[in-house]
């Protein structure tokens, strides 16, 4: 089955089964793959646990039965999912910042984990793109790889193939790393751009203070960025052109959409892929773009 159906048919098992209170292990074995790469695919796709999400979405549902009808606490509790009152009152105050009891005196209003969905643009052929994003990188990275010239006239074929083969042949050769499962691809794009990038792919270090003859080192802001991310059922390093294509084809629908957001400010972007989230079976590939506010660019010009 691929991914996509795979989150697909998950999400909607999940809100038909919410009532009876649906573990890992039993949504794992509907779906004949195992709990921990169920757990391991959710957590890397949607950014939070499959717990943490079943257990809001549980809230979510009995905050109607909460409202509308006398049962006691006790008994919503055990009708979604909860086995004892305390429980079901802790992890409403940590969902909604209230006890059951307030809303139900209060009528405050809350914010619910609503479904989480999946869209046509999400698919692709061995996995699934997320996103946009919006986050804020709070430090810089540094970063020391090798150069490439890339003509868009050649694809994204060269710059797959010179990630791979630094990864394989360069990146130990490269003193001070601070994070050795971490692969930087960074692409800056020239002031009078003729048909053509430059692509650094890198790893990250503590400082620049050492820098091989033959690298070049780099510096990636803090700031606000947009930020997309895949997931696929397979090795990392068989990201290839195809997938580096259509995660740039809806990077290109979010440019061209009516956002608030300009993208590609100080001419880069860059790809992530950590090692560490591949676990056997599936991989995951981060892209960031920084972007300002439109609206507020203006107001400071």
């Amino acid at each position: 089955m691929k991914l996509y159906k795979i989150l697909e048919n998950l999400l909607t098992t999940i809100e038909v089964t919410l009532h009876e209170n649906p573990t890992a292990e039993d949504l794992a074995a509907s779906l004949y793959i195992s709990t921990v790469h169920l757990r391991r695919l959710f957590k890397a796709s949607f950014g939070l646990t499959l717990a943490s999400y079943i257990r809001s979405r549980r809230l979510a549902l009995s905050l109607e039965e909460l409202s509308r009808t006398d049962t006691s606490v006790i008994d919503i509790a055990v009708n979604h999912g909860f086995n004892h009152a305390q429980s079901y009152t802790r992890a409403f105050i940590n969902e909604f910042g209230l006890t059951p009891g307030e809303f139900r005196k209060s009528g405050k209003d809350v914010t619910v984990k609503a479904p989480l969905q999946l869209l046509p643009s999400n698919e692709m052929e061995n996995g699934a793109l997320f996103g946009p994003e919006i986050v804020y990188l709070g430090k810089k990275i540094y970063c020391v790889g090798k150069h490439y010239t890339i003509y868009r006239s050649d694809g994204a074929e060269p710059p797959a193939k010179a990630a791979r083969n630094f990864w394989l042949e360069e990146r130990n050769k490269i003193p001070n790393r601070k994070d050795l499962n971490t692969f930087i691809g960074l692409t800056k794009i020239p002031a009078d751009f003729h048909g053509y990038t430059h692509y650094y792919p890198s790893v990250r270090v503590k400082d620049l203070s050492k820098i091989p003859a033959g690298y070049e080192q780099n510096t990636i802001k803090a700031g606000l960025y947009v930020r997309f991310h895949y997931v696929g059922e397979h090795h990392y390093l068989d990201i290839n052109k195809d997938i580096a294509n259509s995660m740039y084809d809806a990077i290109k629908a979010f440019e061209a959409s009516d956002t608030k957001y300009a993208l590609f400010q100080d001419g880069i972007y860059f790809e992530r892929i950590s090692t560490a989230d591949y676990d056997g079976k599936y991989c995951k590939m981060e892209w960031f773009s920084p972007i300002f506010e439109k609206d507020d660019k203006k107001s400071s010009t």
